[in-house]
């Protein structure tokens, strides 16, 4: 991006469950943000053990952007079309498999850990009317800790 970029740009620093080691280093100067996937997505890059969450929510002073989806309910979701379609589950199920419920369960929980380590949060696309209460639209953008995007 560096020889062909004509704008400014930054890349996030990708968490993994197994690489709080890295993420504790990073320099702030030169990453903008932590990104997580707290329900698995492409690749290797999920992170879902309470214990590193809240290390990395404790430890960085860097904002922390997550995909929000509970990764135990996609599972169960999951599980439960995959007996009645077997591998070949139609893609109007994914609304039901990477649920409301899965996408609120993350949401409040990122939030919760947010408030109560004093981290700073940004939940990447927010996919249901029910997460958009758990944010403050009271005080000015600029004192925000916890924000979202659509």
């Amino acid at each position: 991006a560096q020889k062909t970029s004509y704008a400014n740009y930054s890349f996030m620093f990708g968490g993994t469950n197994d690489n709080l080691e890295e993420i504790l280093k990073v320099n702030p100067k030169e990453v903008p943000a932590i990104k997580l996937f707290l329900g698995s997505s492409t690749g290797n890059m999920l992170v879902d053990d309470p214990k590193v969450l809240e290390n990395i929510f404790s430890n960085t002073s860097l904002p922390i952007a997550v995909h929000c989806e509970d990764e135990t309910t996609i599972k169960n979701n999951l599980e439960k079309y995959k007996e009645k379609y077997g591998d070949d589950i139609p893609i109007q199920c994914h609304p039901e498999i990477r649920s409301e419920e899965a996408c609120y369960l993350s949401s409040s929980t990122a939030i919760a850990l947010a408030k109560k380590t004093g981290a700073r949060l940004h939940v990447f696309h927010l996919s249901t009317g029910k997460e958009t209460a758990l944010f403050e639209n009271n005080k000015p953008l600029k004192e925000k800790k916890i924000t979202a995007e659509v």
